[in-house]
């Protein structure tokens, strides 16, 4: 377990970025960049601007020094961060998108090299070698589950953009689930950041594209904040399955809960404790609801649930399909040492859920 990080840990890596700063193309100095007279003039400016590596204005040139400079401030800030997974989670999206170069290149036979980048948690060599031998264990256990599926998915379909979603959807879920490793506030609200902003892209694509709400939901990201999904659909996001059978477990525990499972291939939200409210015949009832592998009970993180508490209900709704809308993020799915910390949990989230809808 690593020992708990404080703030003067970060003195000397705050203080090695505001260095780092001082060398960044400022807006006055693109300026002048856009202005020069010559490419000459142009390629003096940004040698001055944090870019001596460039040698020329071509655009591979260009890109060669764009890339020498990231990976030279991704390993100067490995190196100084007090936990590396804080540029873990801005350096993991290079290894996803080195798998879609290497998977589309070795389909159509072509040289992926050009359009790599060393800029990942693996290096580029280890991915070759991997992806060439059909050896992925030593891979980071999310990112060989990722290239195991996208390479299936194009061998099956022959249709990169697919394997490309692959791909994209397990990033994200990596990215979200480093940020929160790392227990950081701050970089668990960026990632969904992000996570909103390429499912607003999406859906702009969509309705441009004249494609239906089914086409949708296979292209968007669990991972994102609901209130801002919830604002982009114009309506809370919900769901609308047959209630199952479930281990009575609530039941024992004095807080009953419906089960409904996820179809296959329906996008769910990330893991975690929601407020919700449920129609019940009719009526709309505060409920908490929690979507994810029950870690105090279960051990299989593959085997995923989604399991509402509705306070101040009683019946049998086995059979019946309640709509459940989710309406805001309380916090992710945790292990508890006992029953009575689990069910606290639940009616700790139901009273929250009450209050919410007052």
């Amino acid at each position: 377990m690593r020992n708990p990080i404080k703030d003067t840990d970060y003195l000397a890596i705050s203080a090695r970025i505001k260095a780092m700063e001082t060398t960044l193309l400022t807006r006055e100095r693109m300026e002048q960049v856009l202005e020069a007279k010559t490419d000459d003039e142009a390629l003096k400016l940004l040698q001055e601007s944090g870019y001596p590596q460039l040698r020329g204005t071509d655009p591979t040139s260009l890109e060669a020094a764009l890339s020498a400079a990231r990976e030279e401030s991704f390993a100067d800030l490995t190196d100084s961060a007090p936990d590396p997974r804080y540029i873990d989670v801005f350096r993991l999206k290079y290894d996803y998108h080195n798998i879609k170069v290497l998977l589309k290149a070795a389909a159509v036979g072509a040289n992926p090299d050009p359009m790599l980048a060393d800029m990942g948690r693996v290096s580029v060599q280890q991915l070759k070698d991997s992806l060439a031998g059909g050896e992925t264990a030593d891979l980071p256990p999310m990112l060989a589950a990722a290239a195991a599926e996208a390479k299936e998915v194009l061998d099956t379909t022959r249709d990169p953009q697919l394997s490309d979603i692959v791909l994209d959807r397990w990033s994200y879920r990596d990215m979200l689930a480093v940020a929160e490793a790392t227990g950081s506030a701050f970089l668990r609200g960026y990632v969904q950041v992000q996570i909103d902003a390429a499912n607003l892209r999406a859906l702009v694509r969509t309705l441009r594209m004249g494609k239906n709400e089914t086409f949708l939901s296979g292209v968007l990201f669990e991972g994102g904040d609901i209130p801002a999904a919830n604002a982009m659909l114009g309506m809370p996001y919900a769901i609308r399955f047959e209630v199952q059978h479930g281990a009575g477990l609530g039941h024992t525990l004095g807080v009953p809960t419906i089960n409904q499972l996820y179809p296959q291939g329906f996008q769910m939200p990330r893991s975690g404790i929601y407020i919700t409210r449920t129609l019940v015949n009719g009526t709309w009832y505060p409920s908490a609801t929690g979507l994810g592998s029950r870690p105090t009970v279960n051990d299989d993180a593959t085997k995923v649930t989604c399991e509402t508490f509705i306070p101040g209900f009683s019946g049998d709704l086995y059979g019946t399909d309640p709509v459940v809308e989710f309406h805001a993020y309380l916090s992710p799915s945790k292990k508890f040492d006992t029953l009575d910390e689990l069910r606290d949990c639940i009616n700790n989230a139901a009273q929250r859920a009450q209050e919410y809808f007052k």
